[in-house]
Parts: structure tokens; sequence; C-alpha cells
């Protein structure tokens, strides 16, 4: 007879919530209960595993005690059709139980005895913990502690008042006992994960995940389903996850999580996969500096960046309050309200973009304490589908009657005392924490990230004195105004171009583009890799009429080179992709050899009718472009304009003279648009100077 599991099967049952949307715990826990000792496994599950609290941090406790982690790979969104969910699969080999009890017994021994033997095969293995974690102090400091004998350099230390802060206790004995059991399971899994490396495998994001994976999913009719994302291949050929008929294909992520699990961790990556994996200590994918100890794995690279300074230094949290963003009401009295969302964090030096702020009816109550005011900051701590989205920090320099707050994604930082801290410089000095990468290590969860927050507030800020402040401030707001005429000229002279386009299609009939071009042409479907001999000029490098060089992808191969060699001044349109990429046509002016990719169409425009600069205008422009939108083919995803449909444009077409006398007034503005963008360029790294000089 079938058998049905209950509660007496396993050990997490009690902690399901009632509606058992964490049973994912349990498949860890069977994964435990039929694995023999140095029996292996590799567990398909949601990314909350890796740092949701409750029985996920229980599942971990599970996972870490009980099982060796040889790899972690993070899966996105574009790998399963059925589940927008993101996913890891953790490879795993099982351990003998008693390898954990007698360990977990060692530990209890160290608290009674303070005797630093050989542990897990490691030597010293607490004054490798004291070192790692308690930043500053030596493992005879570390024993006071433990003894409830602290001197001032361990009562002064962050972690110790950041258990102050942390354990609610009601005696002095009960605060000693929490920080002790505290400390003995910080000790026990920092042994446990000492000697252990992980392979991790990221896929990337977007179009490199689908490269990555070797295939994408439709939803357009008649094409439903997994396609390789190359024509005429199998996805087995496309993709850099396996290879199905050999274990040691350099090229294939699989050949280094099979090498780990022989204990091979130093053979080199093949250079294709080098942003993709990475051989990580398992202590550092741990926290241990905080006042509790919830055993989130963390798949971000760590990096502690400190503010370097001669003043004295503060706490974030002894300086600000915190105060996290509203979720809508619907209860109650409402009012009406403009609400700042991650939307609205543009990458704009820290700056909010007040475009497209969303306006909604809140409960007076929720806003009472949400309101923001003028020299707010404003903090992305969750929702971020990138790495460095989560972290970023934007000013709130709004002046006028209208009611703003924020978003649940978002939490608003106040400074307590301005006679102490100047907001603006508060503002500075986060903004470059947050693009020195200070963030990245403090990030939790796999691509829907959240900050950790004990973390963030623990950062150290300088303190000069307020006229110091004061006079970076100063200096700060004299090049953000250098900065904000730079975009307002730029501004000014991308709107003079599109009037001098604008204007052609008043004084020029409008004719069929097809009459004006040879053919037009689709690019390669070949593979492209993240190294090789020449680029490969994709949809994503298509911006503002121009080719952009960052974010390339090559290949080596002499055929496709040879076949779908770009010459200089052809105008590449993007044909597919999402609607509000689709039309967009960038020229390529020569700068270095490249072909295209399918998702482009090169136009073979006629030489002697045509001047390639003003074609790509005239293509730009918001005329053109809302013509696309209303004839494209449309799917769930995609949009598509074709070859066909792209001749059938109607498109102003002056006598040749006429649009080089346009081109040559274009050429010049250019060339101002070019100066004022160094200036903003130069602008983060003139403001850092500014810090260096007075910290």
């Amino acid at each position: 007879a079938s058998k049905f599991y209950g509660k007496n099967d396993f050990e997490l049952y009690n902690s399901l919530t009632d509606n058992s949307s964490e049973i994912e715990c349990l498949f860890v826990e069977r994964t435990k209960q039929l694995l023999k000792d140095g029996g292996v496994a590799g567990v398909i599950l949601p990314s909350s595993i890796l740092n949701n609290d409750g029985i996920y941090a229980k599942a971990r406790e599970i996972i870490l005690q009980y099982f060796k982690i040889i790899a972690i790979t993070e899966l996105g969104s574009n790998t399963f059709m059925a589940t927008g969910t993101n996913t890891v699969v953790l490879f795993l080999r099982r351990r003998n139980n008693y390898d954990s009890i007698n360990l977990r017994k060692s530990v209890e021994r160290f608290f009674d005895d303070y005797q630093d033997v050989t542990r897990n095969g490691i030597e010293k293995p607490v004054a490798e913990y004291v070192n790692h974690v308690w930043e500053n102090i030596t493992i005879d400091d570390y024993i006071t502690l433990l003894k409830k004998e602290q001197d001032s350099l361990i009562a002064n230390h962050e972690i110790y008042k950041e258990y102050r802060k942390k354990i609610k206790a009601k005696t002095e004995k009960d605060f000693w006992n929490t920080l002790i059991e505290t400390e003995k399971e910080k000790l026990y899994h920092f042994i446990l994960a000492y000697p252990q490396k992980v392979v991790l495998i990221k896929t990337g994001e977007k179009d490199a995940e689908k490269r990555f994976l070797g295939y994408e999913f439709s939803n357009r009719r008649g094409s439903e389903g997994i396609h390789p994302i190359q024509r005429g291949k199998t996805i087995d050929e496309c993709t850099r996850l396996f290879d199905n008929k050999r274990f040691d294909n350099p090229e294939k992520a699989s050949t280094y999580i099979y090498k780990a699990f022989s204990g091979d961790y130093d053979s080199p990556v093949h250079e294709s996969l080098k942003d993709n994996i990475s051989r990580v200590r398992l202590v550092d994918m741990l926290t241990f500096d905080r006042g509790s100890f919830t055993k989130n794995i963390s798949t971000a690279i760590k990096k502690k960046v400190k503010i370097e300074s001669k003043w004295g230094e503060k706490r974030l949290d002894e300086l600000v309050t915190f105060q996290n963003g509203l979720w809508k009401g619907e209860k109650g009295v409402l009012e009406k309200i403009k609400i700042l969302r991650n939307t609205n964090f543009k990458l704009n030096n820290g700056h909010l973009s007040y475009d497209d702020i969303a306006e909604i009816d809140i409960e007076i109550k929720q806003l009472e304490s949400r309101k923001l005011e003028y020299g707010d900051i404003i903090l992305e701590k969750s929702g971020g589908s990138e790495t460095q989205a989560i972290g970023r920090v934007v000013i709130f320099d709004k002046k006028d009657d209208e009611i703003y707050s924020f978003s649940n994604f978002c939490s608003r930082i106040r400074v307590q005392n301005e006679k102490l801290v100047n907001p603006l410089y508060l503002w500075a000095i986060l903004n470059k924490f947050y693009e020195e990468g200070g963030t990245v290590p403090l990030q939790n969860g796999v691509r829907l990230l959240n900050l950790d927050f004990d973390g963030y507030k623990s950062i150290k800020i300088p303190l000069p004195s307020l006229s110091i402040q004061q006079q970076i401030v100063s200096e700060i707001e004299v090049l953000e105004k250098e900065e904000a005429e730079a975009k307002e000229r730029i501004s000014m002279d991308k709107n003079a171009i599109q009037n001098m386009i604008n204007t052609t299609f008043s004084q020029y009939e409008m004719r069929l583009l097809g009459d004006f071009c040879e053919s037009v042409e689709y690019g390669t479907s070949a593979k492209s890799e993240k190294k090789g001999d020449v680029p490969v000029i994709r949809m994503g490098n298509i911006q503002d009429g121009k080719i952009d060089w960052t974010d390339l992808v090559y290949t080596s191969n002499r055929e496709e080179i040879s076949k779908y060699s770009l010459k200089k001044n052809d105008v590449l349109f993007n044909r597919t992709n999402s609607p509000e990429l689709v039309g967009k046509v960038g020229l390529y002016k020569g700068e270095r050899p490249a072909i295209f990719a399918g998702y482009l169409i090169r136009i073979n425009y006629k030489e002697d009718l045509l001047s390639p600069i003003f074609l790509a205008y005239v293509l730009n422009s918001e005329t053109i472009r809302n013509h696309g939108f209303s004839v494209m083919s449309k799917s769930v995803n995609q949009a598509n304009i074709n070859g066909t449909l792209l001749k059938s444009y109607r498109i102003p077409i002056p006598p040749l003279s006429k649009q080089q006398k346009i081109v040559a007034e274009i050429e010049k503005i250019e060339v101002e648009i070019a100066e004022s963008q160094k200036i903003i360029n130069e602008m983060p790294a003139l403001k850092n100077e500014v810090l260096k000089k007075y910290l």
C-alpha cells in the first residue's frame, strides 16, 4: 500500500505554516532521509531556501549539518516555462550523522574548558573563527567574553553592541545565556563550513541567461514551447550547462561540478565561462558578525568596503532613523499622494527621476509617519533584479507643497540631529558606499534581492565638523549645478536635431523606403561567445542612433565574419524584441571590425539617394517609431517588424544635397552633445575627489 507522509515523518512538519507554502523544505529533509553516507544529490529548489527565515532557516541547518555543499547553480525565470520563480540547484554529498553530532559535542566542550584543539581537521579552529568574525580581538579576549568578564575592547566591539540591541532578555542572566548559545551555533557552523569550497554557477540575466542556457521559450501561436537560441542547432549544441556525451568538456558548467565531487576545485575555468563560474569558500557565504544567526547562504561575492577617513566615526544607525515604505491601504480615511518607487531610482548619480510618478489613495494613518521631507534619503532595499540596483540612495530635493511618500521596496533614512550631520553630506557618503560596491555583500536572495539591514545599519560614517561637511556639500553642489546644466544642454540639443528632422515631414513628399534601398538583410544566428575575434552587434548595442560598444559578444567563425561583416555607414534596424526596443536604429561608423546578429536588419540603401545619417535619424524619429508600434506584429513578450514591413515605411526624402546640409548641422550639434556628456561622465570622479580632499 502507498504510504502517506505526515507530521511524524518530518522534524520540520510542525514548522510549516497553515497553507504549507514552504513544502520545498520537506524535500530537503526527505533527501537527508533517503541518502546513505556519501550519497549525492542534485535538488532543484526555490531560491528562497537560501535566505528566508522561519522553517527555511531550519532547512538550511539540515543542509549545513548533514551535507557537504559541492555546488550551487542559480537559475533565473527563463529556465522553466511553467513558473517565473527563480530557482537554485544544490549539489550535495551526504555526511555521516556522527560527524556533525561529534563535532557539536566537541564545540560544547570548548565552552567548558576553552581549549582550542584540532576539530574537523582544523588546527586551532576557534582562533580561525575569532580572526574571521571578531575583527581586532584575540582568542584570549574572546574567552573573556564567554566567561562574562569582557574587557573594554569587547564591550566596545560592534558585534557585542549588536547583541545588546538584538537580544530581548528580561534578565542579565537570560541575555548571557542567549549570547553564549548563539556563539555556540556560530562556532559549530563555522567549523563545519571552514574546509568547504563551493562551485558557484550563475546563468546571468536576460539575454546572457538565454545564451548560457542555450534555449528559450515561446508563447507565439504555432511555435509554443522550448527552442534552441540558434537556428539549425540543437539545445545540446547551444547550451553551456552540460555536455550529454562527456563529463569533462571545459566549455560546459557541469564539468566543474563533476570535478568538484572528486575534490578538484583548482582546474582553470574556460575563458568562455569565467563570468559564470567561481569557487567560493563556504564560510564566506555565511554571515557570522551579527547579533543573530539565521544561517543565510549568500551567493554575492564578499567585498567589505570601508570609507577611509582621518575623522572619528559613528555607526549609521546611531545617526539616523529608518522607516520602511508604504503598502497600499484600502481602509479608513484616504488621501491621494504621489509615491516614489524603485523605478524612479534612475542611475543618475544619486538623484531621483520625477518622471512617471504613481499616484495612489493611501490610508492617512499609514501616511503620517511616511511623508517625505526635503533632505530625506531614500534607500532601495528590495525588489531589484540586478546586483547593481539594491542599495541605491537618492536624495529627496522637492520643496513644493505636494505630498510624496515611498513604496515598500524602499526605506527612508532621516538624520536625527542636523547639528551633527548634514543630510546632503550623509547622502554623498552613502552614495559613495554604493558606487564602490559596498552593498553587494549585503544582498540576500537570487535576483529578487533584499538588503541585509543589520549590515547596512552598521556602516561607519566619518564625522568631520559640521562646517567641513558644509564645505563638502557646497563643492558638490557646484559640480551638480554644472552637471544639471550639461544635461539641459543635451536635452536642448537633441530637441534641436529632432525639430530639424520633423520639419522634413511637412516639407517633403513621403516616399516608400523600399524604393530607395537595394535590399534588406538579416544578420547571423551563429553562436557567439564572451571572447573571440570579432564583436557581434546585437539589439542591446543599438543606442540613440549609435553603436554601443559595451556588453559585447564575439565570434571567431571565419565564414560568419565574411558573410555578415559590417561596412562603414551601415544602417542597422532592430526588428524584434520587446516593443520598446523594436524599431530602434543604429549607424555603424566603422569604429572597429564587427558583424551583426539576426535580431537586426541591415538596410542596403541607395547611396546616391540617401544619406545614412539622415536615414538613421528619420527612422529613429518619434513619428516613424509610432508608426512602427502601430503596424508591428505582437506576441506576449515580443514584437516584430520584418523586412517586408520595413520596406513599406513611408519617409520624407529631400534631395541628397539637402540631406547633407541637415546632416552637417546635426554633426555640429553632436559635437556639443559629446562635450556635455563628457562633463557628466566625469562627475562621479570629481565628487569623489572632493570627499577624498576633506576626509
